[in-house]
């Protein structure tokens, strides 16, 4: 139950109180801790911090004073400073729980994460069935990408205090996050029935959905929210992914163009006007890359349609792809992004693309290849067994790299069909599993002929195939027309829409996808099924 508010008469009178118990005893440290906490709540933050300051210098063993001058510097906005005053208070009480528990969170959101874990711990010793210093706890620990001691930390809180709606938000997401999305929609519906009105839980809620399939409860979630909230950035999002999943293409951009608010990505340099769609006829535009490497290659296609308006079109890039996106028909010049930009009279956002061509599934520039490898090699001729290139994992600093990613292992039942060349274009750090797997020695490893996109390029021209989970080789593969076989998660990127075996973005790809959340034994008993008649139709063709 929330307290009521207390009406500000009351609280004038009781900074008049404070103000004369300090003017007989100056040294009250009580007074002077009590005086700042009601001028904070009077909203007069400046003079708060000043009480808490003076009331620490005439009294400099008080706990609790040291604790909300912590909390003051916190709201403040100066959470150094606030770091300093909490450590204070658990040096003169170590047991001091709310010291604990804000120092915690001021430090996981300065990023200290080790440290805030060691506060929790050290103060678990002292309360052990604690429930907020579990769930912090387990916050910590999902800042430090350890989601499942986190998720262990927030059983242990709902443990202890079943009623608490934000674990049970925070629960729901780190078992999304390992793509154990049934149980994620349990939990976060459980945290929306205890807090109905709360919009993160309701968008929460419907992320999950997504990720079972569940387009239409979804929409209707993140709707409820904007109807309420018409600028929730969760909620916006919520509806491009479910409109872009089922394919409503021309009806996501705008919601999509959102996805800037969140400032994931640094903003670009560009100082000239934003391409509206308007006539190009005669103008530099610059096109600027946005995201993974993978989203470049996908959406740079457009710089050949920019071309046909009569854009001399600048494509700015990051510095491993210049060769690649030189290829591209339409390409006048490629910048390095990590360089000032060179003269243009417009620019446009790569991932503004689609929108202001009014893209939808019937209109998708999906012709391939569209890349060509610098310099251009052709295939090499048909050998009796079937050259496959294989990759089973992506940067881990990808937001879904836990769904997206497998491992060397799971590929053992490709490992069991004969006929196949399989060769490993693993980067680091994926490429240690070489090493540690029993298939390792199954596998010809050629990283060490790979230095650019250029390089994997030329590579890819002399195989028969490539399998690839969610990465930008894959999409690299489909732009140069390659036969590739992409492995999806239960819950897909939106690119891939849902229940497809092919992608219209590539005519080449073929998509696998698993029929259960976080089965791959089954997506690749399917792919050895098909690999083995492929391999025995290749050795039939084979001179």
């Amino acid at each position: 139950m929330t307290a009521e508010p207390i009406a500000p008469e009351k609280l004038e009178a009781a900074v008049a109180h404070y103000r004369s118990v300090l003017a007989g005893a100056p040294d009250n440290g009580d007074a002077w801790s009590n005086l700042g906490v009601v001028l904070r709540k009077l909203g007069r933050n400046e003079e708060a911090l000043a009480a808490f300051a003076r009331g620490e210098a005439a009294c400099p063993g008080h706990a609790d004073l040291a604790y909300n001058h912590g909390n003051a510097l916190r709201a403040a906005g100066d959470p150094a400073a606030a770091v300093t005053r909490f450590r204070c208070a658990l040096d003169l009480q170590p047991d001091h729980l709310g010291a604990a528990l804000n120092l915690n969170l001021t430090l996981t959101a300065l990023g200290r994460f080790d440290a805030a874990v060691a506060v929790c711990r050290d103060a678990l010793d002292r309360h052990p069935m604690q429930p907020g210093l579990h769930a912090n706890l387990g916050v910590s620990l999902w800042r430090q990408g350890k989601i499942e001691a986190a998720i262990a930390c927030y059983g242990r809180a709902l443990a202890l205090q079943p009623d608490a709606a934000q674990t049970r938000y925070n629960l729901g997401l780190a078992l999304e996050t390992i793509g154990d999305h049934m149980a994620a929609v349990a939990m976060l519906r459980e945290a929306r029935n205890l807090a109905p009105e709360n919009a993160d839980f309701a968008t929460g809620l419907g992320q999950s959905l997504l990720s079972t399939g569940a387009v239409e409860p979804a929409l209707a979630l993140f709707e409820a929210v904007l109807r309420r909230i018409p600028d929730h950035l969760d909620a916006r999002l919520g509806i491009a992914r479910a409109r872009l999943l089922s394919g409503d293409l021309g009806a996501a951009w705008d919601d999509y163009a959102w996805h800037r608010r969140r400032g994931l990505n640094p903003s670009p340099d560009l100082r000239s006007p934003a391409w509206d769609g308007g006539a190009l006829e005669g103008r530099t535009l610059l096109v600027q890359a946005e995201q993974g490497m993978g989203d470049t290659i996908q959406f740079a296609r457009y710089a050949t349609q920019l071309a046909a308006r009569g854009a001399r079109v600048l494509l700015r890039c990051p510095k491993p792809l210049l060769g690649m996106m030189a290829t591209i028909d339409g390409v006048a010049a490629v910048a390095d992004q990590a360089l000032p930009p060179p003269a243009h009279d417009l620019h446009v956002l790569m991932m503004d693309l689609p929108a202001r061509f009014e893209t939808t599934l019937a209109t998708i520039p999906g012709r391939t290849p569209y890349l060509t490898p610098s310099p251009a090699r052709k295939a090499g001729k048909p050998g009796a067994v079937l050259r496959v290139g294989i990759t089973w994992a992506g940067s881990p600093n990808h937001q879904r790299d836990r769904q997206r990613s497998c491992a060397l292992a799971d590929f053992a039942p490709v490992f069991a069909v004969p006929g196949l060349d399989i060769v490993s274009l693993q980067a680091a750090p994926g490429r240690a599993q070489l090493g540690e797997s029993p298939f390792g020695p199954l596998v010809r490893d050629a990283a060490g002929r790979i230095r650019t996109f250029d390089d994997t390029a030329a590579l890819l021209t002399e195989l028969d195939l490539v399998i690839t989970v969610d990465t930008a080789l894959a999409h690299l593969a489909g732009a140069l027309g390659r036969p590739v076989w992409t492995v999806l998660s239960f819950a897909p990127d939106w690119r891939w829409l849902l229940g497809r075996s092919d992608t219209p973005w590539y005519p080449t790809m073929r998509l696998y996808r698993q029929a259960a959340p976080r089965d791959w034994s089954g997506v690749f008993g399917t792919i050895a099924a098909d690999l083995a008649r492929a391999a025995r139709r290749h050795a039939g063709a084979a001179p």
